[in-house]
């Protein structure tokens, strides 16, 4: 079965740092304009200014044990991105993970190792709408006939004193899925209940 989840292990609530890369050592300093928009869990806003040799570090807050990184260029296409981690956030060399060519749109580059530091390294021209270090969950067996599909707007209405109406949009779209199972086994049960608290 193809079915596969793609879920985030906290890059959204990382501590973000910009810096720039000498071969594989890391000096952290100001290189890319609007950095916080690399993790910040929408693909609508890209951050700019990413030329060859800068990057970002991603401080997860304790060690964790990724098996992807998900990269949602939004322009810029055909240079490399390299992954480095560590133990350590200090400016100097760093572990090499693994390297990608990468172009536009979501690009899925196969990680491992169980670090706290997490850098990403370009070697061209980006603007990049979003970084996320995670998991992938493949479903044993397929959902139940009947699914469904929809949308949480994410815009809230009021009306003021004066009973004046109004609207407030808080985010944008986001879609939701419903499946259910007739049957499960316990391994792929405790393997869901583990899928959602990790990405939650």
């Amino acid at each position: 079965m193809s079915k596969i989840f793609y879920y985030d292990l906290g890059t959204v609530d990382a501590t973000l740092t910009e810096g720039t890369w000498a071969t594989d050592t890391w000096t952290a300093g100001a290189s890319i304009t609007d950095e916080n928009l690399l993790n910040d869990n929408s693909i609508g806003a890209a951050a700019s200014a990413i030329t060859a040799g800068d990057g970002a570090m991603f401080d997860m807050g304790a060690a964790i044990s990724p098996t992807i990184a998900a990269i949602y260029i939004a322009s810029g296409s055909d240079n490399l991105i390299n992954i480095y981690a560590s133990a350590s956030a200090a400016n100097g060399a760093k572990t090499s993970i693994a390297g990608a060519t990468c172009s536009v749109g979501w690009n899925f580059i196969v990680i491992s190792g169980s670090y706290r530091y997490w850098f990403f390294k370009v070697s061209g021209t980006f603007t990049i709408s979003e970084i996320f270090i995670g998991g992938t969950y493949t479903f044993a067996t397929r959902y139940d006939l009947g699914f469904s599909q929809s949308k949480i707007h994410g815009i809230d209405v009021d009306r003021s004193y004066g009973n004046v109406k109004g609207s407030n949009k808080r985010h944008d779209e986001l879609m939701t899925w419903s499946w259910t199972w007739g049957t499960v086994s316990e391994a792929d049960k405790a393997n869901l209940i583990t899928l959602k608290t990790q990405s939650m």
